[in-house]
């Protein structure tokens, strides 16, 4: 057992205490034994109204992406396509719009990253997706998504969704694309989790 350190703006863990009782305190500075960690796979900026990051997930258990800063060019809302698969969402949803009237998603057969008005100067809207098992080649894939973002009365809300993404197939593609207005500025960042 050891205590690791986790630099988050570098690529992964690389050295933490590990046991060792050839030294005075039973303890050494030296990279774990094995497991665990996050690796930058790639940082995409999106533009227009689709954009395409190809992954390469076989060396890895599971994806962590995440979106930080989207912002549209009209009332708008993303979508996530995985490995160019439509529709591909078994999924169920809990969120916190203010009213039901409120919406700004389509319905559960698609991974919805989040959602501004136009205009607005909110740049904070962002979301955080994990997908499971995305290098096995026999299963579905579950995952989980959580996103924040204001509506067009600048109320705060959140929405979670969680399910399965119906490809058997390594996850090897995500398409990040809107429903018609273009993307007005945001980051994609995809980790390799072991």
């Amino acid at each position: 057992m050891g205590l690791f350190l986790c630099q988050p703006q570098s690529s992964e863990i690389v050295l933490g205490f590990v046991a060792d009782s050839s030294t005075a305190t039973g303890l050494a500075w030296a990279a774990p034994a094995g497991g665990g960690g996050l690796t930058l796979l790639s940082t995409t900026t999106l533009s227009g109204t689709s954009t395409t990051i190809s992954v390469s997930a076989s060396s890895y258990l599971n994806l962590m992406i995440i979106g930080e800063d989207i912002q549209y060019n009209g009332n708008d809302y993303g979508i996530v396509e995985i490995n160019s698969t439509a529709n591909q969402m078994s999924s169920v949803f809990t969120n916190t719009y203010t009213s039901a009237t409120d919406s700004g998603f389509v319905g559960g057969s698609d991974l919805n990253i989040t959602y501004a008005p136009a205009n607005t100067g909110n740049n904070k809207n962002g979301f955080l997706l994990n997908i499971y098992n995305s290098a096995n080649t026999t299963t579905n894939k579950p995952f989980n998504l959580i996103n924040s973002f204001t509506d067009s009365s600048a109320r705060r809300n959140h929405k979670q969704q969680a399910g399965q993404i119906t490809i058997t197939a390594a996850i090897n593609q995500l398409r990040f694309y809107t429903s018609g207005a273009a993307f007005g500025g945001g980051t994609i960042k995809v980790y390799g989790v072991k």
